[in-house]
């Protein structure tokens, strides 16, 4: 799990204990180019009856899982809760590579998804 990979110690000072007992919840994602993909729209859906928490959404080259920078997100580091739907935007500088627009959060199964460019 994504919180697993930033604290490896479940004793970090300042860290409410509630937050590693979040139940793991799962998240649609779909999106699409626009503009000569220059504008990437990404739609977060949450399914259940949990919060999502801490869910960011990476831009990574399809080939070489290399991250696309710079990617500016219209917000970052999202929270949605139970059933909720969510639009972000973001604009980054348009490649020739086929991307894969992630979703990934505290506890939240990543998910991906291919974008075509050209």
């Amino acid at each position: 799990m994504y919180a697993e990979r930033i604290f490896n110690s479940r004793n970090r000072p300042g860290l409410p204990e509630d937050l590693f007992a979040l139940p793991e919840c799962t998240c649609l994602v779909s999106g699409g180019c626009h503009d000569w993909c220059d504008l990437l729209a990404g739609e977060l859906a949450s399914r259940g009856d949990r919060i999502a928490f801490f869910i960011e959404l990476p831009l990574t080259d399809e080939q070489t899982g290399e991250s696309i920078v710079p990617v500016f997100w219209q917000d970052n580091y999202v929270p949605l809760l139970p059933n909720e739907t969510r639009t972000l935007t973001c604009s980054f500088t348009s490649t020739e590579q086929p991307l894969v627009f992630a979703v990934r959060g505290w506890n939240v199964a990543a998910v991906s998804r291919n974008l075509m460019t050209a």
